[in-house]
């Protein structure tokens, strides 16, 4: 295994997805289907960048780190539809979104660390 599932970003999206899989199991069968899919795929897609990210050059990772929030964003745009049709009860939208947040918070950290390398990189 490589380096990458010791890091605090992986560990608590890892956590994320295992409730995602949890609530999306109890969908009903069209939403499942349809807005589960789309909400499992995206966030297991996340991965690879988190995976991509680590495995990268500096100058790369910016880009890789960008993806995953582009799609924590997604995630969490859908987490709220699901939230106002119903699919899922506020109680459950909020531990999502919490969860949700950290790795959030955690990804921009990240994408800062890595941009102000490149600018000093690139004044030196």
């Amino acid at each position: 295994m490589s380096n990458y599932c010791f890091l605090p970003i992986y560990k608590t999206f890892y956590a994320f997805n295992i409730t995602l899989i949890e609530k999306v199991r109890h969908f009903d069968r069209l939403h499942k289907h349809i807005t589960g899919d789309i909400l499992l795929r995206t966030s297991l897609d996340s991965f690879q960048y988190i995976i991509n990210a680590v495995n990268s050059s500096n100058s790369e990772k910016a880009i890789e780190i960008q993806k995953l929030i582009n799609n924590l964003e997604t995630i969490n745009t859908l987490l709220r539809l699901c939230q106002d049709s119903k699919i899922i009860s506020k109680k459950h939208y909020i531990l999502l979104i919490e969860s949700l947040d950290n790795t959030h918070k955690q990804a921009k950290k990240w994408l800062n660390k890595y941009c102000k390398s490149s600018e000093q990189n690139s004044t030196s």
